[in-house]
């Protein structure tokens, strides 16, 4: 569930400007004239609203438990050995926001419904794969994402090469306990 939640929360942008979008089509459509059988005519996209401020408020739930695990049990222990600020999630970030933007038409009842088949299936690889998107609100609430070689034992040569997420400021030497969010991608829990 938390793989959906970090992509549902990664486009929080996106759903900013569909509500815009909407809100603004109709506010300067109808002013604060609006009736009830405008209303009907438009419960769709009144309903796809209200959906998109739902999964909103309950991702942000599990996204927010998620970045405060503490669960020392199933982590990794050691210190970084080598490290480099890592900046690459923005493009990606960008045309996951961008495309669906200018690609589908919200206003209308079909646009609407062709951008849920794109979000299913890009929700459905997302959980699958257990995909790490980048996110926007990592940003804002000043996590850093770090390239980390990480020795992982004081006697062995033993080496994990993993894209840290961090709060704090990563340095060769820095003692880490990093929780695996998937193959790739771990979050730094250390206290």
């Amino acid at each position: 569930m938390y793989y959906f939640a970090n992509l549902y929360i990664s486009l929080i942008p996106l759903w900013i400007s569909i509500i815009f979008k909407l809100s603004y089509k109709y506010f300067i459509s109808y002013g604060l004239n609006i009736r009830c059988d405008i209303l009907k005519n438009h419960i769709f996209q009144i309903v796809f609203v209200i959906v998109i401020l739902l999964l909103l408020g309950i991702c942000w739930k599990i996204f927010g438990s998620f970045l405060n695990i503490k669960n020392k049990a199933e982590s990794n222990n050691g210190y970084v050995v080598n490290y480099n600020i890592k900046r690459s999630f923005t493009m990606e970030y960008v045309f996951m926001y961008v495309l669906p933007l200018f690609a589908f038409d919200f206003i209308s009842v079909d646009g609407i419904i062709l951008f849920l088949i794109y979000f299913l299936f890009v929700a459905f690889l997302v959980c699958k794969y257990r995909y790490f998107t980048g996110n926007i609100i990592c940003e804002i609430m000043q996590y850093k994402y770090y390239d980390c070689e990480i020795k992982t034992s004081i006697q062995s040569e033993s080496y994990l090469k993993k894209i840290v997420i961090s709060r704090e400021e990563i340095i060769n030497g820095y003692n880490i306990s990093i929780y695996n969010i998937n193959n790739e991608v771990s979050l730094d829990i250390t206290q």
